[in-house]
């Protein structure tokens, strides 16, 4: 009787953990969509993630997202994950070059998050007023900037980096896409899009 045949590696298994909405996570949510691995995307509350820090011995300043990989591995932070599977799927450009300037992309999405922080405040507080007047300081203050800066990058081309899909594609198209959806449906009309 021949040998079995060897047991195939078990594919690992990836759960998401993020609060109820799109966010830091959805980049990443992108980068196991297009990879075809299936994950689960576990949203949950304030409250919950207290727990979850309180049991795994995070530390307080412990930020989501988190990854956990096979029910072991945490990967902690947006920044992580997103480089993890970058790398893993492919994601992540093919040398040393085009890694350094998804990095530059991806630090220029960082940059412009701490200035975005009071017009979240006014959307989650359902205030339509501040809100809209904080996103158009927001506007003024970085938006505009960013989507020159990430215009000049593109030029002509289809993809910011290396003529194939990267995490520095989908990270800029989550977070121009989420600013249409959630702040103003017409703020990109006037960057070619």
């Amino acid at each position: 009787m021949p040998p079995p045949p060897p047991a195939q590696p078990s594919l690992p298994t990836y759960r998401l953990i993020y609060y109820r909405g799109r966010g830091r996570a959805e980049a990443i949510r992108y980068m196991l969509v297009l990879s075809g691995k299936g994950f689960d995307d576990c949203r949950i509350s304030i409250s919950q993630w207290k727990t979850i820090k309180e049991r795994e011995g995070l530390g307080e300043d412990s930020k989501l997202p988190v990854l956990e990989i096979d029910n072991k591995e945490l990967i902690i932070g947006a920044a992580n994950i997103g480089r993890h599977l970058a790398n893993e799927f492919g994601f992540y450009g093919k040398s040393d070059k085009e890694r350094a300037e998804i990095d530059e992309i991806l630090e220029e999405i960082e940059a412009m998050y701490p200035n975005l922080t009071p017009v979240v405040r006014a959307a989650l507080g359902k205030n339509d007023r501040q809100k809209r007047a904080s996103w158009e300081a927001y506007k003024e203050s970085t938006l505009t900037a960013a989507l020159t800066s990430f215009s000049k990058r593109l030029g002509q081309n289809r993809f910011f980096v290396g003529g194939n899909l990267t995490w520095a594609d989908l990270a800029v198209a989550e977070m121009l896409t989420r600013f249409e959806q959630c702040y103003e449906g017409s703020c990109l009309r006037d960057w070619g899009t």
